[in-house]
């Protein structure tokens, strides 16, 4: 009943579904996580019922997110030919929230292609099973060659997650290039299909053609900056 003198936390699953009713003058103190995207910062800032009648917000970042920020601030400033200044405002975060935004989106598109490409391996080993009335002798071999088709790797081979050319491409070029490279008989109606998404909602940003998770990316882009510096 004292909400004027407590504190709260409210940690990320917390700020969906939560409604407290914070007294007029509560203010609160976001912060800013790597890669932070629109859903999640809307979420959290919103537990503020009365924004802007009463209630108010604070940013609070890493360095690290504070450097995404600031290069952020600074790339759109010299595409539009304006003055500098180190002053972080309310458009300079929220740009930065749709950029992480849309990386996201892209990254969940190469992770849905990804799955198309195991989805097409799985159905193609089953299409052999010979059914009759529903029925099927399923024997070791026939086991042991589906096990075969359908297990994913669970070793990856160094050479093969670095050793690639560090080459950038579009998802596009990415997945069209790792669909010439597969040997199974796939759907061509679904090879269409993924790559025509990929060609609508990709766009012409590229990545790292390993397709590598963020940490390995991150990895791998320094190491290139290094070499351009060298």
């Amino acid at each position: 009943e004292r909400f004027d003198r407590c504190i709260f936390y409210l940690d990320e699953i917390h700020t969906r579904g939560t409604d407290l009713k914070f007294p007029r003058g509560f203010k609160a103190a976001v912060t800013l996580g790597n890669g932070l995207t629109k859903d999640r910062f809307v979420q959290a800032c919103m537990r503020m019922r009365k924004l802007g009648h009463g209630h108010s917000l604070t940013f609070w970042s890493s360095y690290e997110v504070h450097q995404q920020i600031q290069t952020l601030k600074i790339k759109v400033l010299i595409q539009n030919q304006e003055e500098n200044n180190n002053f972080i405002n309310l458009i300079d975060i929220l740009r930065w929230v749709y950029e992480n935004t849309q990386q996201s989106t892209w990254d969940g598109l190469h992770h849905w292609s990804t799955q198309s490409l195991s989805f097409q391996r799985k159905f193609f080993a089953f299409r052999y099973i010979d059914w009759n009335d529903d029925q099927q002798k399923f024997t070791d071999v026939l086991m042991e060659d589906l096990a075969k088709e359908c297990s994913e790797p669970e070793i990856i081979e160094l050479i093969s997650m670095y050793g690639a050319s560090k080459k950038l491409q579009t998802l596009f070029e990415i997945h069209h290039n790792r669909y010439e490279q597969i040997h199974h008989h796939l759907s061509k109606e679904i090879k269409d299909a993924v790559l025509k998404r990929l060609q609508d909602y990709g766009g012409t940003k590229q990545r790292l053609s390993q397709l590598l998770d963020e940490e390995q990316q991150r990895e791998l882009e320094q190491e290139l900056e290094e070499e351009r510096q060298q």
